[in-house]
C-alpha cells in the first residue's frame, strides 16, 4: 500500500465527511467507482486529503484505488497546505466553493461543467489553481444535459433564469469582478450567460453550435430554442474568449465561427490537438498560467481576430521529467 498523506490542516470534513466514508466502505464494484469520480467533483483539496488520511489508518482497500489516481500526487506537488475552502450547496447541481477574504476585493468564477460536473479536472485540483485567496468558484452541473437550457436544478428552471438566481444566491454584486468559464457542454452556456447577465469575461473552451437532430430524431422534445448569441452582437465591446486546441479541427472551425457571430476572439492554444484542453493543460503543468491569462490577463487580440496561448515547451519538459521522476520513485519504494 502507498504510503499515506500528511493529515492536512483543520477542515469541516468529519462533519461532512461521514455519510460518505460510510458509503465508501460499503460501496463494490461500478458503484465505489462512481463514488470515487463523485468525490474528485465536490471535495475540496483539504477534505480530500482528509478523507485519504482516514481510509489509509483503517487500511480500507479504497485508499489504494485513490492512490492510484492522480489527484492525491498533484496535490502533494503542490508542496504548500491546501488553501481552506468552504463548500456551500445553492441547489442539487450548483456548488459554491469560498476562500479567505472577502468578496469585495475578489473574482466570483461561474464555471458551466463538462458531463461529468467538472471543469474537465478534479475539483480540489482545479481550486488549488484557482487561487481562492482571490477567486471563488461557483460549480454548475447540468445533469440533464440540455445545455443549461433546463436550468440548473434547484437554481432556476432555464437559462435566463440563471442569470437572476446566480445574482441572488451568489451574491454576485458584492464582487470586484465576474467571470465565466464552460467546458465542453457547458462552453456554449457560459457564453450564453455571459451576454445575458453583462458580466465582465467569458472563457468557453472547446465550444459547440447546438445540435437537436437526435433528440428530434427520436421524437423527444427540444428545450427552448432561444439563443443570445446572435450576428446583433458582432459590433459590440464584449470579452468573449473561445479557446480550441491549435490542432483540433472542429473546435477550431466552431471558435471561429461563435467569434465572429458573437464579436468575440478565438484562442487557439498552441501544439495541441484534443478536445479535453483543461486536462490536457493540467498534466502538462500550465494549467495555472493559462487560467491567469483567460480570465484575468489583458484581451489577446482584437475582436474578430485570432489569438494564441503557448503553454511552453519547457513547462512541458518540466512536466514530463516530473512524471519520470515520480515513476522511477514508485517503482523504487515498491522494490524496497
Amino acid at each position: 500500500m502507498p504510503d499515506a498523506p500528511a493529515e492536512p490542516p483543520g477542515t469541516d470534513w468529519e462533519r461532512s465527511g461521514a455519510a460518505l466514508i460510510a458509503a465508501l466502505r460499503a460501496a463494490r464494484g461500478r458503484r465505489a467507482e462512481a463514488l470515487v469520480l463523485e468525490l474528485e467533483r465536490v471535495l475540496t483539496a483539504g477534505e480530500y486529503l482528509d478523507l485519504a488520511a482516514t481510509l489509509a489508518r483503517e487500511g480500507h482497500p479504497l485508499y489504494a484505488a485513490l492512490a492510484a489516481r492522480p489527484v492525491l500526487a498533484d496535490l502533494a506537488g503542490l508542496r504548500r497546505p491546501p488553501t481552506p475552502v468552504r463548500r456551500q450547496a445553492l441547489g442539487e447541481e450548483a456548488l459554491l466553493f469560498l476562500g479567505p477574504g472577502e468578496p469585495a476585493g475578489k473574482t466570483l468564477v461561474i464555471g458551466f461543467t463538462g458531463l461529468r460536473g467538472r471543469l474537465g479536472i478534479p475539483t480540489a485540483c482545479l481550486l488549488e489553481r484557482l487561487d481562492a485567496r482571490r477567486r471563488d468558484l461557483l460549480l454548475l452541473h447540468d445533469a440533464s444535459r440540455s445545455q443549461f437550457r433546463l436550468g440548473c436544478r434547484g437554481l432556476a428552471r432555464d437559462l435566463p433564469g440563471l442569470v437572476g438566481a446566480i445574482a441572488v444566491r451568489a451574491g454576485e454584486a458584492a464582487y470586484a469582478r465576474r467571470v465565466a468559464i464552460g467546458y465542453s457542454i457547458g462552453a456554449l452556456p457560459a457564453a450564453q450567460y455571459g451576454v445575458l447577465a453583462g458580466i465582465d469575461r467569458v472563457v468557453a473552451v472547446g465550444a459547440r453550435p447546438r445540435d437537436d437532430a437526435l433528440r428530434l430524431a427520436r421524437r423527444q422534445a427540444v428545450p427552448t430554442a432561444f439563443d443570445p448569441l446572435c450576428a446583433c452582437l458582432a459590433s459590440r465591446r464584449r470579452e468573449l474568449l473561445f479557446v480550441h486546441a491549435e490542432h483540433h479541427a472542429v473546435d477550431r472551425a466552431c471558435a471561429v465561427a461563435l467569434a465572429r457571430t458573437a464579436g468575440g476572439v478565438a484562442v487557439a492554444v498552441r501544439g495541441q490537438e484534443v478536445h479535453g484542453l483543461i486536462d490536457a493543460l493540467w498534466v502538462i503543468g500550465a494549467l495555472e498560467r493559462f487560467l491567469d491569462t483567460a480570465l484575468d490577463g489583458p484581451m489577446p487580440a482584437a475582436r474578430g481576430r485570432p489569438a494564441r496561448f503557448d503553454p511552453g515547451s519547457l513547462t512541458r519538459l518540466r512536466q514530463t521529467l516530473g512524471r519520470r521522476l515520480a515513476g522511477w520513485r514508485r517503482r523504487a519504494a515498491g522494490a524496497g
